[in-house]
């Protein structure tokens, strides 16, 4: 907007000398001095060029200006630009106006005036008033429901460009004002969407807020201000401007120093300015007469003449004020521009390239790519199950919890970490099975055997669940492997998943078959060092006693006997399958799926008929569509390089 007024001052201050009608921007460049300024005019272009990019996640500075409801906000538009926005009586802003100005190398002044929903318009600049009322009469959100809709407001936005000779490059937004009631025929809502409107466009820390006021209205409830403060609580982009200074009752001019030297609603940084605006009456006054007139009358106003702060009066030099304040702006951004679009154009290359070239047309190049993603995918898949994972947790670093979870359970399973209940089944074992062992003291063989079968058949389910659980984690490391090498081929993606979990599958009950056969030969006790043990138990005597053992003490001595053997047996059980059990998992689901996996895709990719090649390497609309939004991103962003490495090329030279 700076640029915006620039042009308009200038075409202000040259209509002024000549009295006549002329192109507000035609002299731009010549007002504030932009054509002896060369940075500050690079500045501009380079600042509006980036903007017009629209690159994804970047804010670049910008004026915004917002008001109360017929505070003169449109007309101070009107004198620092030097183009009229608006016609007609009681015509009011109902939508967002993004106003462009840019320079152009042809001789006239032209604008356009585009709207989503609503025909476009090109014409001659005199005739933009006429335009903006048709198109926002058009806008969807303004057509007519009830009779006086046309008098609500829309989020639409309306672009409006305007290209004249010596024009700068600016963007400026214009807000519809803000509503505290809604009138008849307007929404119920108007209040609200015209300060979520404001809110929206003024809270960007880029925004440099124009916030306009009527003198003669109570500043301290100014709804523009309140909004202005919770945005820019430090008030370092702010902005005031004064209007309808002629309007305030006589007497009451001197408080506008009052304000001016911050004693009413202080704005830290910027403070205000005062304009006159052009009133409805004098709408065919040209910009330079109004600003001749805007001159005189402050200069011989009997309060505001003998004001000190003289450089806050009147369109021009708000507009130099402006310029400079957005230029500062611009400065301040353009190094973390810089490394914003550095970052972000690392990050589409490197999405384009995990993206990969289009599909071929050859059949022969069509082979040649699915031999390369189905490789790809059988070395992903051997890289996990050889624990190869990036640095990030793998297929092995997850079946080795698995593992050493099994071994946690099957030891949770030791009769001496259940003596009460274990103790009451080793008793009844003994007691099923007694006979004339009782009476020499032995107890049986089938007692012992029985139960490590019970101790057997407790791991059998928890020995089952982990190979169940081996097979799992290996078909999810499959799946990833898949959504990663054949991103861009659905049908492909989906055969390669059928792939790993058939090979998957056949190993699955390879390893349950080895596992119940293990557990199995497991039910018949067997053990190197069963019977050794650090204090040997003596052997009973066959010698007469003097007092003949009880039935019951003989029983207590079995019982006791068989616990002990059976405690110790299951350390050397629960070695055994927590060892094995894993490992014939692991040998089958782990270490051979891989190399036998890479061996059947393979044999796959080379047996497939062309058509069936061509059907498996049909792109996924999405990453299409997603390569060439990447790939304008990626233009634009190069684009936005150039200029700033344009930019810094005109530094270094001056």
């Amino acid at each position: 907007m700076a640029l915006l007024v620039a042009a308009a001052a200038l075409a202000t201050v040259h209509a002024a000398t000549t009295r006549v009608a002329v192109n507000p921007t035609t002299a731009a460049s010549e007002f504030l001095g932009l054509g002896t300024r060369p940075r500050v005019r690079a500045l501009l272009d380079a600042n509006e060029k980036l903007r017009r990019l629209q690159l994804q996640g970047f804010d670049f500075p910008r004026i915004v200006v917002i008001g109360d409801q017929s505070a003169g906000k449109s007309s101070v538009l009107e004198a620092i630009s030097g183009v009229q926005l608006l016609r007609g009586t009681g015509v009011v802003t109902r939508a967002p106006i993004e106003l462009r100005l840019s320079n152009s190398q042809e001789t006239t002044c032209k604008a356009s005036v585009e709207a989503d929903g609503v025909p476009g318009w090109e014409g001659p600049c005199e005739s933009v008033g006429e335009a903006l009322n048709a198109t926002m009469r058009a806008l969807p959100g303004l057509k007519p429901s009830q009779r006086g809709a046309r008098r609500g407001i829309t989020e639409d936005i309306v672009h409006l460009r305007v290209t004249a000779p010596g024009a700068p490059e600016l963007t400026l937004v214009d807000l519809p004002g803000l509503a505290r009631v809604a009138t008849e025929g307007q929404r119920p809502d108007v209040p609200e969407l015209t300060r979520r409107l404001s809110k929206t466009f003024i809270e960007p820390s880029q925004s440099i807020v124009l916030v306009v006021c009527a003198c003669n209205a109570d500043l301290a409830t100014a709804e523009a201000l309140r909004l202005a403060a919770e945005a820019d609580p430090d008030g370092e982009r702010t902005v005031g401007v004064l209007t309808k200074p002629d309007l305030m009752d006589p007497g009451t001019e001197s408080s506008v120093q009052d304000i001016l030297r911050g004693k009413v609603v202080k704005l830290e940084r910027h403070g205000y300015f005062v304009v006159r605006n052009r009133g409805q009456l004098s709408r065919n006054v040209t910009q330079g007469q109004a600003l001749t007139d805007e001159a005189q009358y402050f200069s011989t106003h009997s309060i505001f003449g003998k004001l000190a702060q003289r450089g806050r009066f009147g369109a021009p030099a708000l507009a130099q004020y402006l310029a400079e304040v957005l230029q500062d702006a611009i400065a301040r951004d353009v190094p973390e521009a810089r490394r914003l679009v550095d970052s972000k154009e690392r990050d589409v290359i490197a999405k384009l390239q995990a993206l990969g070239d289009a599909a071929d047309v050859d059949p022969s190049k069509k082979r040649a790519r699915l031999v390369r993603v189905a490789t790809d995918f059988a070395q992903m898949v051997q890289e996990a199950c050889s624990g190869r994972s990036d640095g990030e947790r793998g297929l092995t670093a997850d079946v080795l919890a698995l593992y050493r979870g099994f071994d946690a359970d099957v030891r949770s399973r030791a009769p001496s970490r259940n003596a009460s209940s274990y103790s009451a089944r080793v008793r009844e074992a003994v007691a099923e099975t007694r006979g004339r062992e009782a009476f020499y003291g032995f107890p049986s063989a089938q007692v012992f055997a029985g139960l490590v079968a019970d101790l057997v058949d407790d791991v059998r389910a928890p020995a089952e669940r982990v190979v169940s659980d081996v097979r799992a984690r290996v078909l999810v490391a499959g799946r990833a492997a898949a959504a990663v090498s054949a991103r861009r081929f659905p049908a492909l993606r989906k055969k390669l998943e059928e792939l790993v979990g058939d090979v998957a599958s056949e190993k699955y009950e390879a390893a349950k078959d080895s596992v119940a056969l293990f557990l199995d030969a497991q039910r018949h006790p067997f053990a190197q060092d069963l019977l050794v043990s650090e204090e040997p138990t003596p052997r009973p005597s066959f010698r007469p006693q003097s007092r003949p053992t009880s039935s019951n003490d003989a029983f207590e001595g079995q019982v006791d006997f068989v616990a002990r053997q059976i405690d110790r047996y299951f350390g050397i059980f629960a070695t055994r399958v927590s060892d094995v059990i894993p490992m014939s998992a692991d040998y089958a689901l782990v270490q051979n799926l891989g190399r036998d996996l890479a061996l059947r895709v393979a044999d796959a990719a080379h047996s497939l008929s062309d058509e069936a090649v061509s059907q498996l390497l049909t792109e996924d609309p999405d990453v299409a569509r997603q390569r060439s939004e990447l790939r304008d991103e990626l233009s634009r962003l190069l684009a936005a390089r150039e200029t700033l490495d344009d930019y810094a090329a005109g530094e270094v030279v001056a």
